[in-house]
């Protein structure tokens, strides 16, 4: 979240000045529920949420275009590059159980997840629309 915000302070000053742009923010389905054992990613994508929303009636008036895209599970080492909290994998955890059960879900959601490519698309298509919506 420090990232995207950081970024479009330097980028704003630009795009406000040739009065047009867009900024594209990246977000997951997860910023609009919440799941057990994943409060830190979930909290993230739900700022990301709140401030692109929010960046998008601030930045109409200058032309400046804001687009948010949320997507489902895709098929990439994501998950697999995951930090888990060491605590969460003690046996002794009282989340043992909600982790274990956790991995083997998630696995089955990646394989069925879709392509980066896939969503590439989805997201060029939204930033060549004349219309795009924000999400």
């Amino acid at each position: 979240m420090f990232g995207l915000i950081r970024t479009t302070q330097d980028l704003l000053p630009i795009m406000r000045k040739q009065n047009s742009g867009t900024i594209v923010n990246i977000s997951s389905g997860l910023g609009r529920f919440g799941i057990a054992a994943s409060s830190a990613y979930v909290s993230s994508k739900f700022a990301v949420e709140g401030s692109s929303e929010s960046m998008s009636y601030e930045l109409e008036p200058f032309g400046i275009r804001t687009i948010l895209t949320e997507p489902g599970v895709i098929k990439t080492s994501f998950i697999q590059s995951a930090v888990l909290a060491k605590k969460s994998q003690d046996p002794k955890s009282p989340y043992i159980q909600l982790m274990n059960g956790m991995e083997s879900g998630v696995d089955k959601l990646v394989e069925n997840g879709a392509s980066p490519e896939y969503v590439a698309k989805v997201v060029l298509d939204a930033i060549m629309d004349k219309k795009p919506k924000i999400r």
